[in-house]
């Protein structure tokens, strides 16, 4: 099973087609959740909130994710391969691009795989697409203590 997260921010309808596109040609089950993008999704199983997303985290095969950190460093921790799609600000889908800048410094550090063209996102890489990042706590730590100094000091 495919789980596509998408949060509750902002709504994220770019994703959502190309998501339900896919499902339409491949052979997996994909269950979105789909938080303030309502839009109808006839080949795939949704749901707007759940109060946690681990147990749908752990039946997957693959996330794919809107690239908030918070849910990108639960799935490090929880070992689970996946692909963050960030919301872009030409689209109107977030304030600015910061989701951009986590991308690339998660892909720098930890080679999280990130998409920005929708185009790139296709049933074969979804299909093929099993990298885990390699977590240690250590590692996750220096990364949290690197963004609050960041955010406390701003460098």
């Amino acid at each position: 099973m495919i789980f596509v997260a998408l949060g509750t921010c902002e709504p994220f309808p770019r994703l959502l087609t190309r998501i339900d596109e896919l499902a339409a040609r491949m052979d997996e089950e994909f269950l979105v959740q789909y938080g303030k993008t309502e839009m109808p999704l006839p080949h795939c199983r949704s749901f707007d909130y759940a109060p946690s997303l681990e147990k749908y985290y752990a039946a997957a095969r693959l996330v794919i994710c809107h690239a908030g950190l918070g849910i990108q460093t639960e799935l490090m921790r929880l070992g689970k391969p996946f692909i963050a799609i960030p919301r872009l600000a030409r689209y109107h889908e977030h304030f600015d691009d910061h989701q951009v800048e986590t991308c690339e410094y998660m892909a720098k550090r930890f080679g999280v795989r990130y998409i920005l063209d929708m185009n790139d996102l296709t049933g074969e890489l979804i299909g093929a697409y099993h990298y885990v990042v390699p977590y240690t706590g250590e590692a996750l730590m220096q990364f949290r203590h690197h963004i609050l100094r960041v955010i406390h000091e701003g460098k």
